[in-house]
């Protein structure tokens, strides 16, 4: 049931942390379905002056950045005492919820799926870096803060934490040690000084978790694991963007989107992958087992279905399907991977 925030009627909440909320809010004179994404203070921070300034921080922050892969802010206030700032909402998914899809079917990302990914976040990150009117880092790389849109578009959301490169820092932050617990770099986590390197170390455990299926945290040994990524299109980046030391990582991102942009595993037209596989997730038609599927139904050259016997897919007629579409990527992986063995 919807409650109401000042001129706003807040719905679902979409997520939050420790300090804010954000739900899907309308205006509540309005009548034609546009919603916003509103991020507000929880009540129990609403008195600490620091939370306030990392809202309107975030605000002032967007308002300055231009990009067809970061939310544009509308509009930020006070209401009953707590700060909020509204943005584009995201009709879609999380980057985590894509990672649990598969986990959950035991079934490998695609590798497309992962190197299109990849060169999106690379851009966004190096227009952050480089590019932007007041460069700045965002240091709260997390699957959790990477959208996936209905149409197949990349978000990176949450800028709360971000810290201009210039040196100024929020006094939230200058004490506090802030970020995603398992997705912060060694310098990070120790409370130095960040820059765009760790958001290079947290762009490399994004795409470890994407090809291991595993989370970074549970590792057993981390660099056990980094060393042991295959030597494929992927596996020497990811490595180097995970070295212990800064200083080990790249430059800045010109080289790793060069080398990304390079793949063979990089799709030229990459929404519509994207974005079937984003309504398989947030809108499953009915759904069968695959080996049932009708007999009409033809693998790929080279294929059977024994590979599929675990995997529960969506199944409908048509290759422009969202299905039909999943499961050219799954196939498309699967040749890769032999290709590479």
């Amino acid at each position: 049931m919807a409650q109401f925030f000042g001129k706003f009627r807040l719905f679902d909440r979409l997520g939050g942390g420790q300090i804010c909320d954000v739900f899907r809010a309308g205006r509540s004179w309005q009548a034609d379905g546009r919603h916003v994404a509103l991020k507000r203070i929880k009540p129990v921070e609403a008195t600490r002056f620091s939370g306030v300034q990392l809202v309107v921080r975030e605000a002032e922050i967007l308002a300055s950045l231009s990009h067809p892969n970061l939310c544009a802010c509308h509009e930020v206030g006070v209401v009953d005492g707590c700060a909020f700032l509204t943005m584009d909402l995201v009709d879609g998914c999380t980057l985590l919820d894509l990672m649990r899809y598969f986990a959950r079917r035991r079934v490998e990302l695609p590798l497309p799926t992962i190197t299109t990914i990849a060169v999106h976040l690379s851009e966004i990150l190096d227009y952050l870096h480089r590019h932007c009117p007041t460069p700045l880092a965002h240091l709260d790389l997390s699957p959790q803060n990477v959208m996936i849109s209905r149409q197949g578009e990349i978000k990176l959301i949450d800028f709360g934490i971000a810290r201009l490169l210039e040196g100024s820092t929020p006094p939230s932050l200058r004490d506090n040690i802030m970020g995603t617990l398992g997705y912060m770099a060694p310098e990070q986590t120790r409370g130095e000084a960040c820059g765009p390197q760790a958001d290079q170390f947290g762009l490399g455990i994004l795409l470890w978790e994407m090809i291991t299926r595993r989370r970074w945290a549970h590792a057993a040994s981390g660099r056990d694991e980094v060393t042991a990524l295959p030597n494929g299109d992927l596996g020497p980046l990811v490595r180097r963007l995970l070295a212990l030391k800064p200083a080990d990582r790249f430059a800045d991102l010109a080289e790793p989107l060069a080398l990304l942009r390079g793949m063979r595993s990089v799709r030229h037209n990459s929404s519509r992958p994207l974005a079937a596989l984003v309504q398989c997730i947030r809108e499953p038609p009915n759904r069968r087992w695959l080996q049932s599927e009708p007999a009409n139904a033809q693998l790929a050259d080279g294929q059977d279905d024994h590979s599929y016997d675990a995997l529960e897919i969506l199944v409908d007629h048509g290759e422009e399907t969202p299905s039909a579409m999943l499961r050219s990527a799954f196939i498309h992986a699967r040749r890769a991977n032999s290709s590479m063995n």
